[in-house]
């Protein structure tokens, strides 16, 4: 229904421009973003950040319910905004990764010139990362503040809620950036015949995947911990929660792990066939 809604959306646009920038943007993406994209991001994001701030004020009971609608907020908002948080996150990657090498300086341009089609695969990480640590960190603060969280049923139905949901945006996630490398399968043979090593082309590769993989971890870490805040604040009496290290080790384990095969595989998948033939097609 969504991306039904969003075909009709967008369609009238295209038909509307000459063909040959309907394919130029078609292909690259649009430059800058609508003109209410970015200011509906940004209500979206002003009016989660004061709802948080409002549900501090009130009793734990409300503060619980209205926290799941902070983090809706939150995510639309970088659902809308995602073009301009992937791209400031790709020139910041280069000052600390340069000494990499090339194939780490050609990823960064890579994500800098295509921040529509790499935002659109942020979005369902940002999701799984908050979503996750959101649920999870309620269930470990309450255990480690008052030694109990709760009934053991209650709490595992809440952990394979809280995983199914994290499953189905994390698959989301990986299908997009899947399609990302596969859509730039002739960009990927033109490096090889002018010269690119395989080992290059896929250490480009992987440093797509952990720009976008950080950017989630950073914004989805952020949303979390704004969505926690009012609820522990009146239930506990301090904003920040408590997330052991293995929960936090394995939140970033799981998202690098999850970008660097959805963008690996199909990038090596490309790489079985001569890279003449493929830009040829």
């Amino acid at each position: 229904m969504t991306s039904t809604v969003a075909a009709l959306l967008s369609s009238p646009r295209f038909s509307l421009l000459r063909p040959a920038r309907a394919l130029s943007e078609a292909a690259a993406g649009r430059r800058r973003l609508g003109l209410l994209r970015a200011p509906l991001g940004l209500v979206a994001v002003a009016g989660a950040c004061s709802l948080s701030a409002l549900l501090s004020r009130q009793d734990a009971e409300e503060a619980g319910q209205g926290a799941f609608l902070v983090l809706i907020l939150f995510c639309v908002g970088v659902g809308l905004l995602g073009p301009r948080l992937v791209g400031p996150a790709a020139r910041l990657v280069p000052a600390l990764v340069g000494r990499f090498g090339a194939s780490a300086r050609l990823a960064m341009l890579n994500v800098r010139s295509q921040p529509r089609r790499f935002s659109a695969a942020l979005v369902p990480l940002v999701l799984v990362v908050g979503f996750g640590l959101t649920k999870v960190a309620l269930h470990t603060t309450a255990q480690h503040r008052t030694g109990s969280a709760g009934s053991t049923g209650e709490v595992w139905l809440d952990y394979m809620g809280t995983a199914l949901h994290a499953g189905f945006a994390a698959i989301a996630a990986a299908n997009t950036l899947a399609m990302i490398s596969f859509e730039r399968r002739r960009d990927v043979a033109l490096l090889r015949v002018v010269g690119a090593q395989r080992g290059q082309v896929r250490s480009m590769a992987a440093w797509e995947a952990v720009v976008v993989a950080g950017t989630a971890l950073l914004i989805g870490t952020l949303i979390a911990l704004a969505t926690l805040a009012p609820i522990l604040d009146t239930t506990f009496g301090s904003p920040l929660p408590y997330v052991p290290w293995t929960l936090a080790a394995g939140t970033v384990a799981g998202t690098l792990l999850l970008t660097l095969l959805a963008t690996g595989v199909p990038v090596r998948s490309v790489m079985r066939h001569r890279a003449i033939t493929v830009v040829r097609t």
